[in-house]
């Protein structure tokens, strides 16, 4: 396991165990959290307080100046400490591994609610009381928006994912979903909310036109602190996103394709993307956009460390398979259309292969995409 992992798991326990012992669970939480957002949110204070020439004293009583008046004295100890020891780079990640300490302790859950609309106030209510009667906790509930969900949702609990989403429902039966543009670029649209009824009376009359979108069939395998792997796998309509961590060390990996070894790779990471997906993160690391028609799929190295690395795409029976080299132990992270897999996990290897079933989309043409395209990306009004 990372180094730096490893040591943010031994000070978030430290600190746990005080406030724990202290009866302050979950205003430590409160107080850890204002100190972690404040140094994220801040690019001046986290230069000052990183700032390798910079002497410690000097470091403390920054913090002093900001949080005295604001959070526990057991808390400031707690950053004078991590100051001392020349981690404060891992404030953050300290902050989280005592939360989930702090939660179980006080019989909670954190649960990450991503739904394709934001949930009302009745649906986020109702959500917590049956996830509530699953888990037997209090349940903490934290909400982000993914349109391309299309509708539904899913519920991420530790290393538990509940997957509600409506693509992911509707895929085994072959059922046609009709997308409405309330965003940007409506690649998955047929229509804003003016043309609802116009568009809806085409579809029951057989008037729209059925576009067929390849699916992938995402497993990632995630080494635990025990030394066990956990094997994670997804449905994805849009992409597999491999990343670096949120220090920024370029990450390096091999990339594989139905065995055959494609090159060991060294940059910010690597986009396995849908045809759907070709107008996402995979157009922005530099990939082809792609018919929806085409039912392979399209591979991005993004930001190569190497002039000779392109984008290539795949046979539809194709699998890819991506190891991440001993060679840099760097932190990295796995995405599954921008939800984040094997949190708090180290990620070993992923597979990739198109999944068992298609997504059907109605749309008004088999041209209506590539007027998306004129218009977006080429900025053609007449489209």
């Amino acid at each position: 396991m990372d180094k730096n992992v490893i040591l943010a798991k031994k000070y978030g326990r430290a600190i746990y165990e005080i406030a724990a012992e202290q009866h302050c669970l979950e205003q430590t939480e409160e107080d850890l959290r204002l100190i972690a957002d404040t140094i994220g949110k801040s690019k001046e204070l986290g230069e000052i307080l990183n700032h390798p020439l910079l002497a410690k004293d000097v470091k403390k009583d920054t913090i002093n100046k900001l949080f005295a008046d604001k959070v526990q004295p057991i808390v400031l100890q707690f950053c004078y400490i991590v100051i001392d020891k020349g981690r404060i780079a891992d404030f953050a990640a300290m902050a989280d591994v005592y939360a989930n300490l702090a939660h179980h302790g006080m019989g909670m859950e954190e649960a990450v609610v991503t739904s394709a609309f934001p949930l009302t106030k009745s649906q986020v209510d109702a959500l917590k009381a049956k996830l509530a009667e699953i888990t037997g906790s209090k349940i903490i509930m934290k909400q982000k928006v993914d349109a391309s969900l299309i509708g539904g949702f899913t519920v991420r609990m530790g290393d538990r994912l509940i997957d509600g989403s409506v693509a992911r429902q509707l895929a085994p039966y072959r059922i046609p979903i009709m997308g409405v543009h309330l965003g940007h670029l409506g690649f998955l649209t047929c229509g804003g909310p003016d043309d609802l009824f116009e568009i809806v009376q085409a579809a029951l009359v057989g008037q729209m036109h059925a576009s067929h979108r390849a699916t992938l069939d995402i497993e990632v395998c995630f080494s635990k602190p025990d030394g066990s792997e956990l094997v994670e796998r997804r449905f994805a309509l849009n992409d597999l996103a491999l990343t670096r961590g949120v220090k920024g060390d370029m990450i390096a990996f091999d990339v594989a394709v139905s065995g055959h070894h494609i090159d060991r790779l060294r940059g910010d990471g690597f986009v396995v993307s849908t045809a759907t997906g070709s107008t996402g993160y995979a157009l922005a690391a530099g990939g082809p956009i792609v018919t929806p028609e085409f039912d392979g799929m399209i591979c991005v190295p993004v930001a190569p460390h190497s002039i000779r690395a392109r984008a290539f795409l795949t046979s539809p029976t194709d699998v890819v398979e991506i190891t991440m080299s001993h060679e840099r132990r760097s932190e990295r992270l796995f995405f599954s259309d921008g939800q984040p897999m094997g949190v708090g996990l180290v990620g070993e290897r992923a597979r990739i292969r198109r999944g068992p079933g298609d997504i059907i989309l109605l749309d008004r043409s088999v041209k209506s995409f590539y007027r998306s395209v004129s218009r977006v990306f080429y900025g053609d009004s007449r489209t």
